[in-house]
């Protein structure tokens, strides 16, 4: 509650690789893992909370190094439906990442929800099921979980704005 003033709901964290994420869309619609460990809160919930009003999204990452760095995106919200569409806008503020390496508003906003068993994304095949999850170049925090800072360049790991695999991420949204 202490985050930048305050005010979030962290809807998934990673921290050592002990929950798998390769799910299906049934696992992620109604969440999976431990509140004091990994988990997902669900994407019906998310629909629930987000979609009332603006929220902003902010997204920790810890590098291998111990190295921290953070984003904020405006307008956050999660549709309804058997899709759940993400939408996403312009960065706010950001801290130790690169931006535009992870592609994650300009790429994402619009996207519906997909997984390997749930094929909804924009490209010729299911990007969840050839990559772990991965339909944009460098951002995959439910991808897997590799030994903090491996170089993974077939994008399966969890990364977000370069191909060393992360330590740990946090994604939250708040009003």
């Amino acid at each position: 509650m202490d985050t930048d003033q305050g005010g979030w709901t962290v809807f998934q964290r990673r921290m050592n690789g002990k929950e798998d994420f390769y799910r299906n869309f049934s696992s992620y619609e109604n969440g999976f893992g431990s509140l004091q460990g990994e988990f997902w809160l669900g994407l019906r919930l998310m629909n629930e909370m987000s979609s009332r009003t603006s929220n902003d999204l902010r997204i920790d990452i810890t590098r291998g190094s111990g190295s921290t760095g953070y984003i904020v995106y405006a307008d956050f919200s999660v549709g309804a439906g058997s899709n759940y569409t993400l939408h996403v806008r312009n960065i706010r503020s950001e801290s130790g990442v690169r931006s535009f390496d992870a592609g994650f508003d300009t790429d994402n906003n619009g996207s519906a929800f997909t997984t390997f068993d749930h094929d909804n994304d924009r490209w010729g095949r299911n990007c969840a099921a050839k990559y772990r999850d991965n339909c944009l170049y460098y951002a995959n925090l439910n991808g897997q979980y590799y030994t903090p800072g491996t170089l993974v360049y077939n994008k399966t790991a969890m990364l977000f704005d370069s191909y060393e695999s992360l330590k740990a991420s946090k994604m939250m949204f708040r009003p």
